[in-house]
């Protein structure tokens, strides 16, 4: 019998030794549970990210350095250069999303499954899971998978496309969904491959959520509190 292993026997492997299969798990129920509960999406998408973010940072490598990744900071050309070019980056990517979905005269719409948002809490808990936990969780998730064979180009290709896989389960609704949910993803997986450093497309990716997201959020809060004290 040949004892050579396959990289999609590799693949399998890890995901049993390392546990991976629960937050894949985590991703099919997830994907059930939005197209069952659609108006409930919000909420679908915010407890995915926050048990996805526990399981990495409690369950899976609680060594995870916290001091490490600030001392990360004082380096502005190892690490905020890359940041700023991811940034630069996921930027491009989003204009280019607009202006591809945005005809002269009929907006197409994007295709993603939609939040709805009928109470003051729901903006924190959009705030919340897209400002930081998903950039987060994400970039956890791709972290500990990359790192385990990150020497073999192979496994890696397997993983990008595992991960673009996930996009699509848990946001696209409609066909076109799929380009609007896999764009943003291009510039955070070539910003990994190219510096091989977790925490620099995962720093990019907060950055340009607390911007895209949580700048809209409060604005939002802001605007609803003034508009509640003219009534």
């Amino acid at each position: 019998m040949s004892n050579i292993v396959t990289p999609r026997g590799c693949m399998i492997q890890d995901i049993k030794k390392k546990k991976l299969w629960i937050p894949l798990l985590l991703t099919v129920v997830a994907a059930v549970l939005l197209r069952l509960l659609p108006a409930r999406a919000l909420a679908v998408h915010g407890s995915y990210y926050l048990l996805l973010f526990l399981f990495f940072v409690f369950l899976f490598d609680p060594r995870l350095s916290v001091p490490r990744y600030f001392r990360e900071w004082k380096r502005l050309r190892e690490f905020w250069l890359p940041v700023l070019l991811t940034l630069a980056g996921l930027t491009a990517i989003y204009f280019l999303r607009e202006f591809l979905l945005k005809l002269p005269e009929h907006y197409i719409g994007d295709g993603l499954i939609p939040h709805y948002i009928n109470q003051p809490l729901d903006y924190w808990v959009y705030g919340v899971t897209f400002g930081f936990l998903m950039p987060v969780a994400g970039g956890l998730f791709f972290r500990n998978t990359y790192i385990i064979h990150k020497e073999n180009k192979q496994i890696t290709y397997m993983y990008v496309l595992l991960f673009a896989l996930m996009e699509c389960l848990l946001y696209v609704e409609q066909p076109i969904g799929i380009v609007s949910a896999l764009l943003p993803f291009i510039p955070l997986i070539i910003s990994l491959l190219l510096t091989r450093n977790p925490r620099i497309p995962i720093t990019a990716h907060i950055l340009f959520n607390a911007y895209d997201k949580l700048f809209l959020v409060l604005y939002s809060i802001v605007r609803a509190a003034a508009e509640a004290e003219t009534y």
